[in-house]
Order: structure tokens, then C-alpha cells, then sequence
């Protein structure tokens, strides 16, 4: 068979996949941390005795768990990250496991101009997911978070030690907060997010030793009051406002909305970060975000991965409460993964 011919079978692959979501579905691996029968997994979690078992074999075939006789248990080499630790990958493999059902009206949503909410809204997010996928980004925003703040410290402010008060916004659970706090001295560390999500931020704090700098405001960035993030005279304005991975599920028009708010919120000469997945103006590049802008066609009415040129238009667009252009220069940061990097947008003095 031709190079070309097995690339495209190989596109249309999913079995493994759906396989392997199912199981985290279903909630099998936290069973599976030391040996067990599949009528044991099945009668815990209330499922067909038989078919459990075909379900498990497959995943023993895979090479996901090891059985012997009768009994299956995962697999040493992914024990760590299909376990309940630090290191585990549940919490992004369910949302993944949400993303298939998303992603399997795709057919629907191009032909329609409709998410995939909008085609079943009785589907739509629920409080528990809202954990899943919190967690799945606190796994996957540990090292990029790491890497964010030595990019600022280094590239961009050649040191950043007059930084006193920070705004995150959309900060969910709290990974970039904590960096910062690690890193600066600051006096403000706040996140402004929706109530259902700080909860969960709550439980990544947990005891870190810089738990009780950082303060939330449970509001909607785009509806919330000034006076509640700024005070009444701006007197708790920010000097540096940051977001990551937010503006995606904004339309063009509410992240205009949203670069308004942080200009009427930052004190003059200070500064804006936007971090995000960024595609080069032809929209094809990089894949990674290219693939990207479709998950936020699918689920997110408006969503879309932004150009950079575009949200530079846009920040330098941004005007203050008197209706002035604040932003004097803007620079863009590239970050190691290829596909995310940040727009860091200096205010005028």
C-alpha cells in the first residue's frame, strides 16, 4: 500500500481511541490500581459482566493493562498517570472523553453553522464537568506555566521585580497564580473567574505556601462591574494584568469588550499579557492551532483560534474610560510547544 493511501487509513483510525475514552468513561482505571477481575469492575460499576470483560481484554491487548489469569491491573508504565496522584492524566483524559462527543457533530455543525450545543443543548456543561476540566488544565498548564513566567522575567521585562499587583484573568485553577506568586513579591496576587470555577481552584491551592495571597472576584469578566475589580476611584487598579488561554472562547467582538476592561483596569506604564494559541495570518499555521480552531468551532458559540496580527489590532485598539488608546508598544513572545505564545502590550506613562 502507498505512503498516501496508508496516511488517510490511518486518519480514519479511531478504534483504540474510543476504546481507551470508553474505559475512562466508565470510570474502570481507579478500580484497576491493584489487581481485579472483570466481574469485579463490572459489578462495582453496575455494568454488563460480559461485555466488561471484552472491553478489558481489548485494553489488555493494547497493552494498557496487564492481565494474568483472570485478574487485570494497569500497566506499570501508565500507573502513575491513570492513578489518583499528582502526576495523573484522568481529569484531561475525561474531558478528552467530552471533546468525542463535541468533535462527533462536526459533520453537522459545518453543514448548520451550529456548535454542537446549540444542536443538543440538554448536553450542555454541567458543575462536575467543570472539575474535569479544570483539572485537565492544571496537568497540562504545570510546565507551560513555568516556562510563561521565566519567558516574561527574561525576555520581556528584563526583570520584574516592580511588579506589586497582578489581575489573572479566567485564572482557573490558580497554576499561573501560584508561579507568580513564587516569582514576584507582590503585595496583590487576584483572580477574577466565575464562581463555579474557583471552587475547584480552590482544591489545586490547597496548603501552598502562598494560599493566602491570592484573593478571587467571582464575576464574569465581560459583565463585571468596574468598581468591584478596580474600587470605586480605580484605587486597586492593576499593574499587570494577565490571561491565558481565554480569549479562544470569545468572539471578536467580546474579546474587544475584554481588552477594554483590562485598559480601564491597568495603571498607566503598566502592562498586558495575553497568552493564547496563535495562528500565523495564512490560518494554516501552526496545525496544532489550525486543529485547535475547529475544537472551538465545535463547542464554543463565537470561539475561534485568533491570529496574532489580529489581537494585536485589537490591543492596540483598546481605549480607557475616557475613551483614549492606551497601549504604546506590543511585542510577541513565542512559547517551546509551537503552537501558544503570548502578546505583551505596554501602557503608556
Amino acid at each position: 500500500m502507498s505512503m498516501p493511501a496508508q496516511k488517510l487509513l490511518e486518519l480514519g483510525s479511531f478504534q483504540e481511541t474510543r476504546i481507551f475514552l470508553s474505559a475512562v468513561e466508565l470510570e474502570i482505571f481507579p478500580l484497576l490500581q491493584k489487581p481485579a477481575t472483570s466481574l469485579q469492575v463490572a459489578t462495582e460499576k453496575s455494568l454488563h459482566p460480559e461485555f466488561t470483560e471484552r472491553l478489558m481484554d481489548a485494553l489488555a491487548a493494547m497493552k494498557i493493562l496487564h492481565k494474568e489469569k483472570n485478574e487485570y491491573v494497569i500497566a506499570r508504565e501508565f500507573h502513575e498517570f491513570l492513578g489518583d496522584g499528582p502526576n495523573s492524566l484522568i481529569g484531561m483524559l475525561k474531558h478528552r472523553a467530552k471533546l468525542w462527543h463535541t468533535w462527533s457533530s462536526l459533520t453537522e455543525i459545518v453543514r448548520t453553522g451550529k456548535t454542537h450545543y446549540e444542536l443538543h443543548p440538554e448536553e450542555e456543561h454541567h458543575e462536575e464537568y467543570i472539575g474535569d476540566f479544570l483539572r485537565a488544565m492544571a496537568v497540562s498548564g504545570r510546565k507551560i506555566a513555568e516556562e510563561t513566567i521565566t519567558a516574561l522575567d527574561l525576555e520581556v521585562f528584563g526583570g520584574v521585580g516592580d511588579v506589586r499587583a497582578v489581575l489573572d484573568i479566567g485564572g482557573g485553577p490558580a497554576i499561573y497564580a501560584m508561579e507568580f506568586c513564587k516569582e514576584l513579591k507582590l503585595e496583590r496576587m487576584t483572580i477574577l473567574d466565575r464562581p463555579g470555577f474557583i471552587k475547584t481552584a480552590l482544591e489545586f491551592i490547597g496548603d501552598s505556601p502562598h494560599k493566602d495571597q491570592i484573593t478571587f472576584i467571582e464575576a464574569d469578566a465581560l459583565t463585571v462591574e468596574d468598581e468591584k475589580v478596580i474600587g470605586p476611584n480605580g484605587e486597586n487598579a492593576f499593574d499587570f494584568i494577565f490571561t491565558s488561554n481565554l480569549i479562544h472562547s470569545f468572539s471578536p467582538d467580546e474579546v474587544r469588550e475584554l481588552f477594554n476592561r483590562m485598559a480601564r483596569w491597568v495603571t498607566r506604564d503598566g502592562q498586558i499579557v495575553i497568552k493564547d494559541f496563535f495562528l500565523e495570518d495564512n490560518r494554516i499555521h501552526p496545525q496544532q492551532a489550525a486543529l485547535f480552531d475547529i475544537n472551538m468551532m465545535t463547542g464554543a458559540k463565537g470561539g475561534h483560534a485568533y491570529a496574532w496580527s489580529e489581537v494585536e489590532s485589537w490591543l492596540r485598539d483598546a481605549v480607557d474610560k475616557n475613551g483614549e488608546k492606551i497601549i504604546r508598544e506590543v511585542e510577541r513572545v513565542y512559547l517551546s510547544d509551537g503552537y501558544s505564545g503570548m502578546l505583551v502590550a505596554d501602557v503608556k506613562e
